[in-house]
């Protein structure tokens, strides 16, 4: 778990585990030597020893930017979002009963929810930005559009609504 969504907090494990808190605590304890203690947002989680280089790389000159598709597990994998997701898009991400949209992330943030529009020979990706996107985030947005299509073996447009 931690390899993937680390770091995280012990209710996030037992959040994306299901199992109870016991054992989400027994097995924290057994890995415990390969653990380091972060802070993130000002609590404390864990992260595997191996990945604390991870804290010193240098951010990425251009925006990361991905289309995330309906139930992508970098939505699913902590009790709460409210680091990827601001409180006042949330339900737009998740309207209730366990559905999670497709979800635009720039920088690790959600920034817009899209979906796909299917025409006769191609797909228009419809994008709803929660803001204005800055221009620097356009490259990386065309280049997710067009593997969108590569994936779907066909031409894929982006088709930006105002927000």
């Amino acid at each position: 778990y931690l390899a993937a969504y680390g770091p995280a907090e012990l209710d996030d494990f037992a959040a994306w585990s299901g199992l109870p808190m016991s054992d989400v605590r027994a097995g924290w304890k057994g890995i415990a030597n390969d653990l380091a203690d972060v802070e993130v947002a000002g609590r404390p989680a864990s992260m595997l020893k191996e990945h604390l280089e991870w804290l010193d790389e240098f951010p990425a000159q251009t925006p990361i930017v991905r289309l995330l598709p309906a139930f992508d597990t970098y939505l699913l994998g902590y009790r709460s979002r409210n680091l990827i997701v601001l409180s006042q898009y949330a339900r737009r991400i998740n309207a209730g009963g366990g559905m999670i949209t497709p979800t635009l992330v720039v920088d690790g943030r959600a920034a817009g929810v899209w979906k796909l529009k299917w025409l006769k020979n191609s797909v228009d990706v419809m994008l709803e930005p929660f803001e204005e996107l800055a221009a620097e985030v356009q490259p990386g947005l065309e280049v997710e559009v067009q593997d969108i299509g590569r994936f779907l073996g066909v031409p894929a447009r982006l088709q930006a609504l105002s927000c």
